[in-house]
Parts: structure tokens; C-alpha cells; sequence
């Protein structure tokens, strides 16, 4: 399949969710895109790549500049796989969608994962449900909003652990956001304190 992938210069979207490949066939997948020059979008939810994994696919990220969508969903990178992807956002831009919910990143791969996109000017669309973020983390993806480079239009922030402390942060750099459309901050920890906030 890899060998495949590499030398196919007509497909433009890989999709293999849900197939529990693990680290070593993210590897191998991983490998075989850097070299390819047709994919755009890229679908590997529910693989369980890991952290390793994670590090594999920041590299296509880096070296992949026909990648407009990346989907990693589900696949338990963890705080480190965070700082992986975090790198090469820094430099690139033509991804425009990137899905990382339920990664359990947590409040530090929040951290790591913000330095990289505060420097990104072409993403477009990102989530990060599910990642136990809490309000930490909340303060350090606050730091994303309201930076002047960021051109994210809709992020998924739902499932965080966010209390009204966390929304807080947000609410703040939402103020001078001019950009963003859609947040999604369902099934949080927010009162109705919270809710007043960020209506003001």
C-alpha cells in the first residue's frame, strides 16, 4: 500500500479510518507521502499511531506542501505527539484543516500545540474536542486567538474541562478576534457566570 501511495500521481484524498494501522503502518504510510505530490487530504482517524506516529506525520506536514486537510483523530499522540505537529505549523502554509480531538493532548499539549499555531497564517478550520485541555490549556489556545497572524474561522473546543476561568481567557482574545466565526465550546464546566462573560 505504501509503495502505492508514493508512486500514484492521480489521488487526491487518503482516507483509512478506523483501521488500527498502530505506529509502525503510520510509519509506513507516513513514509510514502512525503514523496507524493497529488494527495490533499488525509484521513487516519482511529489508528492509534501514538506519539511515534504523531512524529512521522509532523515531517509530511513539513515536507508535503500539496496537504490541505489532515485529519488525526483518536489516535492517543499525547502531549509529545503535540509538540511534534507543533513544529512544522509554524512555517507552513497551505494546510487549511486540522482535526487532533481526542488525543488526550491535555493542558501541556495544549501548550506546545498553541506556540505552533500562533505563528500559522493558513489554518483555517481546527479541532481539538476531547483533550482535557482544562483551563491551562484554555489560557495557552487564548494566545492563538487573539494573535495577529491567526486565521482560524471555526474551532472545536467542546469536552475540554473548561470552567468559567478558562472561558474567561478566551473571552478576552475573542474580543479583538476579528476572524473566527464558529467556537464550539459544548459540554464544558461553565456556569451561567461564564455564559454573562463572554456575552459581554
Amino acid at each position: 500500500m505504501a509503495e502505492v501511495i508514493e508512486n500514484n500521481s492521480t489521488l487526491i484524498e487518503l482516507n483509512l479510518n478506523g483501521n488500527s494501522i498502530g505506529c509502525i503502518g503510520g510509519i509506513s504510510i507516513a513514509n510514502s507521502l512525503k514523496d507524493n505530490e497529488s494527495i490533499t487530504t488525509l484521513s487516519l482517524w482511529g489508528n492509534w499511531l501514538s506519539e511515534d506516529g504523531a512524529k512521522e506525520m509532523a515531517d509530511v506536514i513539513k515536507e508535503n506542501t500539496n496537504l490541505t486537510s489532515v485529519d488525526l483523530r483518536g489516535n492517543n499522540i499525547g502531549p509529545m505527539g503535540a509538540s511534534f505537529i507543533a513544529d512544522p505549523l509554524v512555517s507552513n502554509n497551505t494546510l487549511t484543516f486540522l482535526d487532533l480531538g481526542g488525543n488526550n493532548l491535555g493542558p501541556e499539549g495544549l501548550d506546545f500545540l498553541a506556540k505552533g499555531i500562533q505563528e500559522n497564517e493558513s489554518l483555517q478550520w481546527l479541532n481539538l474536542g476531547g483533550n482535557g485541555m482544562e483551563n491551562n490549556g484554555a489560557a495557552s489556545f487564548a494566545k492563538v486567538l487573539s494573535s495577529p497572524k491567526c486565521s482560524i474561522v471555526s474551532c472545536n473546543l467542546e469536552l475540554n474541562y473548561i470552567s468559567d476561568f478558562g472561558l474567561t481567557q478566551l473571552s478576552q482574545a475573542l474580543k479583538s478576534n476579528t476572524i473566527i466565526r464558529n467556537v464550539d465550546l459544548s459540554w464544558n464546566h461553565i456556569s451561567i457566570n461564564g455564559v454573562r462573560q463572554l456575552a459581554e
